[in-house]
């Protein structure tokens, strides 16, 4: 339980940071798997479901996997066969529909007792909004890891910003192939680098799906003033987003569970010390 808890310590800090710094709201779904078993972790419960956390644990490596190195990435172009995509939604909804469902009988989402005899539906659609992420993230993975390099030019590029059909806000760079255009999305650092360029010439991996990425190496050399700059702003946001992060898990861990700070504070130690919980 201690190793699980310092590790859960780890992925909340460096996923929340993460999304704080790039900018990538995927990290920001690793908290629909991490905060149940923070609870069942910190929260002093005594049932632990091995099965909930190794569902946890899945998904959350394969949104690593995926994020893992790419600055640029695009997937306008990824198609996926009706064969996997269904076999896909199955696993998933299963696996997201345990999860949310023994997360909510076991106690390890405390906040869905406010809503009463209605916490099971409102479990339920947790279930559902996992589901639909998992299936994304599986997806990508898949493509990502079946790929191969090739080399991609495109000219006339050009900032863009505009939103995903989940009406989140995307930074991106937009060029020109052989008259189709490629809209990259990007991370902050790489999209402030980049946004003034008027060609690339990029190494990409390619997926059998049709998807795109892009690695750091192959993107950022010969700027280092640039860097040092952009750095100095990524740094101060990701410092921001952890004393914010902290102030949160304080507020659930108090109000919502109704913890006092003492109680919190020997939880904390309990746990990172292989301590079991009085």
């Amino acid at each position: 339980m201690a190793v699980l808890g310092i590790i859960i310590i780890i992925l909340a800090l460096y996923c929340t940071v993460s999304w704080a710094v790039t900018g990538r709201i995927i990290y920001l779904a690793s908290w629909i798997w991490l905060l149940p078993i923070s609870v069942m972790v910190f929260g002093g419960i005594k049932d632990v479901n091995g099965l909930v956390v190794l569902i946890g644990a899945v998904y959350i490596f394969e949104m690593l996997y995926l994020t893992a190195g790419v600055r640029l990435w695009n997937s306008e172009k990824l198609r996926c066969n009706k064969i996997l995509f269904a076999i896909t939604i199955i696993i998933n909804l299963a696996a997201s529909l345990y999860f949310a469902m023994e997360s909510y009988v076991l106690g390890y989402m405390p906040v869905l007792n406010v809503f009463g005899k209605f916490g099971v539906y409102i479990s339920i659609l947790w279930g559902i909004i996992s589901t639909a992420v998992a299936v994304n993230i599986g997806i990508s993975v898949f493509d990502k890891y079946f790929s191969k390099k090739e080399k991609f030019v495109i000219i006339k590029c050009s900032s863009y910003r505009g939103k995903t059909k989940f009406n989140t806000k995307i930074r991106a760079i937009k060029g020109v192939q052989n008259g189709n255009e490629y809209i990259f999305r990007a991370t902050n650092k790489c999209h402030y680098m980049l946004k003034n360029e008027k060609s690339l010439v990029m190494n990409i991996k390619k997926g059998v799906l049709g998807g795109m990425y892009v690695y750091a190496k192959d993107l950022m050399e010969n700027k280092p003033r640039l860097q040092r700059r952009i750095n100095k702003i990524l740094i101060r946001r990701g410092i921001f987003t952890f004393i914010a992060l902290t102030a949160l898990v304080l507020f659930v861990f108090r109000v919502l569970l109704g913890m006092s700070f003492e109680e919190i504070y020997s939880s904390f130690i309990n746990v990172i010390s292989f301590k079991k919980p009085i």
